[in-house]
């Protein structure tokens, strides 16, 4: 009995430290964060004339128009959000199968890199999160968290984005809270422009809203 208890804690210490190590490497996943977050502007289909761009960008903007999104700044935790629900729309890339299946630390300097200039990202720590709404009761969170950041609008979360077998495609799951009945979620949808290389956002659905 000793033994199998053991073993179980042992099981459950090298999964929490397998967590702990998992760090996303791949560059292309977070310039299709980034992509979300501070969104790229479209390819301009032929035939659409300069007279007609403003229009056509204006319309595509409000086709994919995330609320509590496509600000100018978040606070985003570092720690990814499991994608389940983006798997089953896109089939992830060939070997990458579990990687999206367990959450992972996002690297600040890799997804910096993806900021444009006068836009700003602020890494919350998963942990100290969890801290901050431990057993706190309702309001007391939240009441907390403002003191800790005041010029945060709310908190993010981000999976590690889905893609297709060519990686042309990719799936995101997003949410943005802000107070305890203020929050959305969507799963958004991506496509890798083959002018630009830029990934653009080609839909969203929205999949929670508090």
């Amino acid at each position: 009995m000793v033994n199998l208890v053991l073993l179980s804690f042992c099981i459950v210490l090298a999964i929490g430290t397998a967590q702990a190590e998992c760090i996303i490497d791949d560059d292309e996943e977070y310039a299709v964060l980034g992509a979300l977050l501070f969104p790229n502007t479209p390819d301009i289909p032929e035939g659409v004339g300069t007279d007609q761009r403003e229009a056509y960008l204006g319309l595509a903007s409000v086709e994919v128009r995330l609320d509590g999104f496509h600000g100018s700044s978040y606070s985003i935790v570092d720690e990814t959000i499991p994608s389940e629900a983006a798997k089953k729309d896109q089939p992830p890339a060939k070997g990458d199968d579990q990687e999206h299946r367990q959450a992972c630390k996002i690297s600040g300097d890799k997804l910096l890199a993806h900021v444009p200039p006068g836009r700003h990202v602020t890494l919350l720590s998963a942990e100290a999160i969890r801290r901050t709404f431990a057993g706190l009761g309702k309001g007391g969170g939240w009441e907390a968290f403002r003191q800790m950041h005041p010029l945060a609008g709310g908190i993010t979360y981000l999976s590690r984005p889905a893609f297709n077998r060519e990686r042309t495609e990719a799936v995101v799951e997003s949410r943005h809270q802000a107070d305890y009945h203020m929050g959305v979620g969507y799963r958004v949808h991506l496509v890798k422009s083959p002018k630009t290389g830029m990934w653009v956002l080609k839909g969203a659905r929205m999949t929670r809203i508090s």
